[in-house]
């Protein structure tokens, strides 16, 4: 049987995409003030070999450079010793007030800028780097201010775009994007929503794997730990549909199912035995 030379043999892909991170310069806390994410991944689908589609012949790019100067910071490292290491784009000079915004800014040997206010804002830390005899020069009373990741982009004040607004920049813009409606908040009320929002730690210990899955998927409890002959083994989708539901006998200690023609998303899988314990797993289907 003869082969194709390399040069002639070509990939089948499945799908290309692109995933982005932005950075949206504040904190994001939940409901118990602990801190959740500053990022955000956006996913884009620039091909897909089951739509026959190319998506990158409808994508508009640019290959002009990005213009540094408009950022909100420095993307990268300012070294602090004498005003000439400063790059343009990091400092902002306002009356007797410098402003250096950067990714991160190091401070070496004798640290002095002549202005009245020095204020040092950056996105990661400052650093005083002592092995080089690091300091702040408060040369005729001038003032040193900081501002780092944790109480700095709370300026300029971020008001609410109306929709007009945003479609025209997403349709008419270098940069295309869709007007995505969120998903309906739980209602405790729903009995549909309880499988979400009461989802408990206690109860039997068992463990489901892999987790995320792409379709096959295994439950492993231990028979040592349940007393009853039998227990029963339900996925529930997030509608609260229960797409799997088997009784098996407690020593065969693991079960199997298969999510591969389930949508992607995330289900509950539950192991319940005769006298009535519970437990409840997430899991995440790709």
């Amino acid at each position: 049987m003869k082969t194709a030379p390399y040069s002639q043999r070509t990939a089948q892909l499945k799908s290309v995409k692109l995933k982005v991170l932005g950075d949206f310069y504040f904190d994001q806390k939940d409901y118990n003030g602990d801190q959740i994410s500053q990022y955000q991944v956006f996913t884009y689908e620039l091909f897909n070999a089951e739509n026959q589609e190319n998506l990158v012949n409808d994508i508009e790019y640019s290959t002009e450079p990005v213009d540094i100067s408009s950022m909100p910071y420095y993307p990268g490292t300012v070294r602090l010793g004498k005003m000439s290491n400063i790059p343009d784009n990091a400092k902002t000079i306002i009356g007797n007030e410098l402003y250096i915004r950067a990714e991160r800014i190091e401070l070496d040997k004798n640290a002095a800028t002549g202005y009245a206010v020095t204020h040092l804002e950056a996105v990661d830390r400052v650093v005083l780097l002592r092995d080089e005899g690091a300091h702040l020069d408060s040369q005729w009373g001038a003032e040193w201010r900081f501002r780092t990741r944790d109480d700095w982009f709370g300026r300029p004040v971020i008001t609410e775009a109306s929709k007009d607004y945003v479609r025209s920049f997403c349709t008419e813009g270098k940069y295309k994007a869709n007007i995505i409606p969120s998903k309906r908040k739980i209602d405790p009320s729903n009995p549909e929503d309880i499988v979400l929002s009461e989802i408990s730690s206690d109860g039997i210990m068992f463990s489901v794997f892999p987790n995320p899955t792409y379709g096959r998927t295994t439950v492993r409890w231990s028979s040592s730990e349940i007393n009853d002959q039998s227990v029963w083994v339900s996925v529930v989708d997030i509608s609260g549909t229960e797409v799997v539901s088997r009784k098996v006998s407690v020593t065969d200690e693991l079960m199997q199912f298969d999510l591969s023609d389930l949508s992607n998303g995330v289900y509950m899988v539950q192991l319940k035995t005769e006298s009535g314990y519970t437990g409840i797993r997430k899991l995440v289907k790709q």
